[in-house]
């Protein structure tokens, strides 16, 4: 399990609000805004969270963090994140209860609200510009 101490936050957090869009194309588009966002709190690679493998454990947690915020933060289906993320729908229900159940803990719970709300300023901006950075 990754320790709050292993998970480093930007300092400054945008502002939040709903996206408006497709939710299908939306997943998509902020799909690599989220892949850096996670990938940088974690201190992991972005490109490994686009593995089609499980990989190591503090991978998949990172995924399921991602997979989670895609759902929960904006809002998008199941259905949705599981084509963006390359996985089914029920993997995505699995990663979101297991995140759940671990916001129980006010640190692991504070820090899924400000990737919450990083993800969700830095999605707005790449929806309005393309984010063709992959």
């Amino acid at each position: 399990m990754i320790s709050q101490s292993s998970i480093h936050l930007p300092e400054t957090v945008a502002a939040t609000s709903s996206i408006g869009a497709n939710l299908g194309d939306r997943a998509f588009v902020i799909r690599p805004v989220i892949d850096r966002t996670v990938a940088g709190a974690f201190l992991i690679d972005a490109g490994d969270l686009r593995r089609p493998t499980r990989g190591r454990a503090p991978i998949a947690f990172a995924r399921q963090v991602a997979m989670y915020i895609t759902h929960v933060g904006l809002g998008l289906t199941m259905t949705a994140v599981g084509a963006a993320f390359g996985r089914d729908r029920t993997t995505v229900r699995h990663a979101c209860r297991s995140i759940e159940d671990r916001r129980d803990d006010p640190a692991f719970d504070r820090t899924l609200d400000l990737l919450e709300g990083i993800v969700r300023g830095l999605g707005r901006c790449a929806e309005r510009n393309g984010d063709d950075d992959e």
